[in-house]
């Protein structure tokens, strides 16, 4: 590896998970809030948005898209998850149920 890559790859700053969301993707926002989500924008173009006033998220068309857990590159009703990852609907609704029983038998265990 030359010396000036080494040093360009040492000097990549860390972004939030957050930042990376906002720069990667457009939002639609509920018609509702959209003058008070303007309004924060406004004030600094990095304020994380509430995702539940987001009904839509545009993702960039550059760069191939593949589930991250059935590696399906044709996603079925993608969404996009809070840390960034693009996911098809059916493997969202799948890991959510799996998900949500898994800490309900847990917190079951916890107390009996």
């Amino acid at each position: 590896m030359l010396e000036e890559d080494k040093e360009s790859c040492t000097n990549v700053s860390s972004i939030t998970p957050e930042e990376f969301i906002n720069s990667s993707y457009k939002f639609v926002v509920d018609p509702e809030m959209e003058d008070i989500s303007k309004a924060l924008l406004a004030e600094n173009a990095n304020k994380v948005l509430d995702w539940k006033n987001i009904v839509l998220v545009l993702c960039p068309l550059k760069g191939k898209y593949s589930c991250p857990i059935c590696q399906d590159e044709e996603l079925l009703a993608p969404r996009v998850s809070k840390c960034g990852h693009v996911i098809c609907f059916p493997c969202f609704l799948q890991y959510s149920y799996y998900r949500n029983n898994f800490i309900k038998h847990r917190e079951n265990k916890r107390e009996g």
